[in-house]
């Protein structure tokens, strides 16, 4: 039984815990961390996230003018025509994801001069 009690009361308190630190920084409502809109400003390139209770934006990205968004986190996605936001997944434009550690384009160059 003691098991049961805190195989539940752990992830309550991990999840308790995570929305605390994540609490919206302008209202302090401990659900931001889990519910936020989605906005951007396509002129200036900035993505938001904006709480839901107080409205308060936090720049977190940048958007290009297709409505491309890369977020700070790495993640990827896109604003639509009639604003509703889309995830694509976890971006691949640093080359994080193309070349896994050892990668060789075959050329053989050591990178030295001749």
């Amino acid at each position: 039984m003691e098991v049961l009690f805190f195989a539940v009361l752990i992830p309550i308190l991990f999840l308790i815990a995570v929305a605390y630190i994540n609490r919206c920084k302008s209202c302090g409502t401990i659900t931001y961390s889990f519910r936020k809109a989605r906005c951007a400003d396509i002129d200036s390139g900035k993505a938001y996230l904006v709480c839901n209770k107080c409205g308060h934006k936090v720049c977190a990205g940048s958007v290009d003018e297709t409505g491309t968004v890369l977020w700070n986190t790495g993640h990827t996605g896109v604003f639509l025509d009639d604003g509703e936001y889309k995830s694509t997944g976890h971006s691949d434009r640093n080359g994080f994801h193309s070349n896994p550690i050892g990668y060789s384009d075959g050329s053989g160059g050591g990178g030295g001069g001749e």
